[in-house]
């Protein structure tokens, strides 16, 4: 600065000093302009009187907020905190004011600037003032007493919570007026109006309240509080066309992204595509892309931009390559939509690279809902008769979602037959898969149009899967399977399928099954008694000789692969995870108020889940032996043998019996309480036992009883069997 600016600057800033009111940020403004012009020393002379004067005013506001900018400068950052702590006492004054500063963590190794945020919220929080809270939500503040050092608030749901200084500095914030709670606690009738005369507008002061949301989150902010459940279809359906056409509202293609406020309308120009030119991460590409589409349409699109286009989602498809074929596939999707040219996009040879296996089930397992049929069609428009082909060939590796949709464009495109035999050699030879299986239960009509399997079949293979290990079986896939088993309407539908043994049979089964929670079974064995009384008898009944219960009093065993996991469960557990839990627990009770701790609250619930876990593992380790199964076979079956039967259509299938933790369908391997172990257990070659089939139970041969392969032995030991050929459950002849 030169002579005539210094001393205008100081006029000014003593000026200030005097001013009533002080304007505090400017005179903050002018200290920051001195900083950076290096005037260290001058400026913090300056910022010494202001302080004096604010404290002599009990501006603490002022105070703090001069003091969050000093410590940009301030020469001595060991001893700033101690200088904050010693102004703020002295501009508290009383003993709310000490004991504000008290709690806002200057003695403790909070990052300065933290303990001043908190100091800062600490001093808004005056009765009457509304606060937000991450577990409470909306509340109003009622009164702040300094001698137990806690406020009173009122929140929606919970009115007169008291609350310590210390955790409301951490967890309140203090929302503006233009704060959609705030407006609603002042002004209940226009929001309620606004929600339903403008929905668009209530998302927009929504969004300005909380940040970006997704529709999702915009539904769990609105819905009860402003906008009723029922009502939300039509609330969001109104907003959307009115967001859509404000430029300064971003409204992403996918439901799971957030929308979000503009700061300034997204120009489309020249500019925008000059950028897009010399952008170079395929994501990013792809997402200005599909925003452009959703902004201006395809309509009218000149060859120029066409072919611009094209080159960047060609770029995009190929940059994508093996990593993120569903980068390709929207990428492919959108050139066919805009019409790029062959030049720009070779479309029909990226169509036949996203044809190939991996990259298909990949790519389909990646896109959005709303893309999934749009890429299966393409491939079909594209490729024809080879995708169909395809389709069919992969079906028992396709996750539901795309399970589902190919199957319904395999019969719109007139290969219903094809698709039904497909899923019915695949269901025959117990190759359908959980995937399958579970679609199989959802469609029932198809089930039966087709006679994929009898319906006692049906159900009865989704229980033997709820009886397999949980290696084998997905959490997810559980929970949906014993969805369905209780829920009513399925069970309906499927129990009127069935005669009356077939029903008896069918609950003596849910009742011998292990490997699933008893309050599941007893709700599926309630469920069906409800629907059918007489099962009642069938479940008041003892079990049969012979039956599964009779063979758990056996000794447990299990191969010692499986034994030496859940031995490395365990000591994860208590070596890592609860260790890990213990030190969260001690964490969260350093934040305070354990009553309002929702850190400590969680911890100790999982600590509840670590120890049950533990127990379970503990009692499984102590009831169940570990063995290679060494004894020789004897020609009867029972675990450490394997079994080759000859079904009745002469197909013949091999299974390897093991312990009960046990199960590789590569290898053909099943667990000796499974059912079909069970049904198995003490014939000999030569017998004829009843097994489940295609068409229900079924009178089949045992051909051979033998010793386990190396292949399996290796399994067993948990070694690699490298050049060993693997046994499979498939036909031998």
């Amino acid at each position: 600065m030169n002579t005539k600016s210094d001393r205008e600057a100081e006029e000014r800033f003593l000026a200030g000093l005097e001013a009533e009111p002080m304007p505090v940020d400017p005179m903050i403004g002018l200290l920051r302009d001195l900083a950076g012009a290096g005037e260290i020393e001058r400026v913090e002379g300056w910022a010494e009187l202001m302080a004096d004067a604010l404290a002599g005013r009990r501006d603490r506001a002022g105070l703090c907020r001069l003091l969050a900018v000093r410590r940009t400068w301030y020469p001595d950052p060991a001893g700033f905190r101690d200088l904050c702590r010693r102004t703020l006492l002295q501009a508290g004054g009383d003993r709310l004011g000490r004991a504000l500063v008290e709690s806002a963590g200057f003695d403790s190794d909070l990052p300065v600037e933290e303990c001043l945020r908190r100091y800062g919220v600490l001093l808004a929080l005056q009765p009457g003032v509304p606060c937000l809270d991450g577990t409470w939500g909306f509340g109003v503040v009622q009164a702040a007493d300094a001698l137990y050092g806690r406020f009173t608030i009122d929140f929606e749901n919970r009115p007169a919570h008291q609350m310590a200084f210390a955790y409301a500095a951490q967890t309140l914030a203090v929302p503006g007026d233009d704060h959609l709670m705030v407006r609603k606690h002042r002004d209940p009738a226009g929001v309620a109006a606004l929600a339903d005369e403008n929905p668009a507008e209530l998302i927009r002061v929504a969004l300005r309240s909380y940040g970006p949301m997704s529709a999702a989150e915009l539904k769990n902010r609105l819905v009860d509080a402003l906008v009723p459940e029922s009502g939300w279809k039509a609330f969001w359906d109104a907003a959307r066309p009115a967001l859509k056409a404000d430029p300064l509202v971003e409204v992403p293609a996918r439901r799971s992204e957030p929308l979000r406020l503009r700061a300034s309308a997204r120009e489309f120009g020249d500019a925008w595509l000059a950028g897009l030119r010399g952008e170079r991460d395929p994501e990013q590409i792809l997402a200005g892309i599909e925003e452009w589409e959703a902004e201006c349409g395809a309509a009218g699109l000149g060859d120029e931009w066409k072919e611009a286009l094209g080159e960047r989602l060609a770029f995009v498809a190929w940059a994508a390559g093996d990593r993120r074929p569903e980068l390709a596939a929207r990428a492919v999707l959108a050139a066919a939509r805009l019409g790029c040219p062959a030049q720009a996009i070779d479309v029909p040879a990226l169509t036949r690279r996203l044809l190939e296996p991996e990259a298909l089930l990949a790519a389909a397992s990646g896109l959005r809902a709303r893309e999934l049929p749009r890429f299966l069609a393409h491939l079909v428009e594209i490729e024809g008769e080879p995708a169909l082909r395809t389709f069919l060939d992969l079906l028992p590796g396709m996750p539901f979602n795309v399970l589902s949709e190919a199957i319904e464009l395999l019969t719109a495109a007139g290969r219903e037959q094809d698709c039904a035999a497909r899923l019915r050699a695949l269901a025959a030879s117990h190759e359908e898969g959980l995937q399958i299986l579970y679609w199989l239960c959802r469609r029932t009509d198809r089930t039966a149009d087709w006679t994929i399997l009898p319906f006692a079949e049906l159900f009865g293979r989704v229980l033997d899967a709820l009886g397999r290990s949980r290696d084998t079986v997905p959490l997810r896939m559980r929970n949906q399977f014993l969805a369905l088993l209780q829920n009513g309407e399925w069970l309906k539908d499927l129990l009127g399928r069935l005669d009356g043994d077939q029903r008896a049979a069918l609950l003596r089964r849910v009742r011998a099954a292990r490997g699933w929670d008893v309050r599941d079974q007893r709700a599926v064995m309630g469920g069906m008694i409800r629907l059918d009384p007489d099962l009642e008898r069938v479940a008041a009944a003892e079990p049969e000789a012979g039956a599964p219960a009779a063979a758990a009093k056996a000794a447990r065993v299990t191969s010692w692969r499986s034994y030496r996991e859940r031995q490395e469960q365990l000591r994860k557990l208590v070596e890592q995870d609860i260790p890990r839990n213990s030190r969260e627990i001690g964490r969260a009770r350093s934040y305070g108020d354990l009553s309002e701790n929702f850190e400590y609250q969680a911890a100790k619930d999982q600590q509840k889940l670590l120890g049950r876990r533990k127990a379970e593992l503990e009692q499984a380790l102590r009831e169940v032996r570990g063995t290679d199964f060494p004894g020789a076979c004897d020609g009867t079956v029972a675990a450490g043998v394997r079994v080759r039967i000859e079904r009745p259509g002469g197909q013949q299938v091999a299974y390897c019996v093991l312990g009960e933790w046990d199960s590789d369908a590569a290898l053909g391997i099943i667990p000796n309480r499974s059912a079909v172990a069970e049904r198995l257990a003490g014939a000999r070659a030569g017998d004829e036992v009843v097994l489940p089939g295609p068409a229900g139970d079924e009178r089949c041969r045992v051909v051979e009883v033998t010793g386990l392969p190396a292949a399996v032995r290796a399994w067993v030991t948990g070694r690699a069997a490298e050049g060993m050929e693997r046994t499979s459950p498939r036909g031998e002849g």
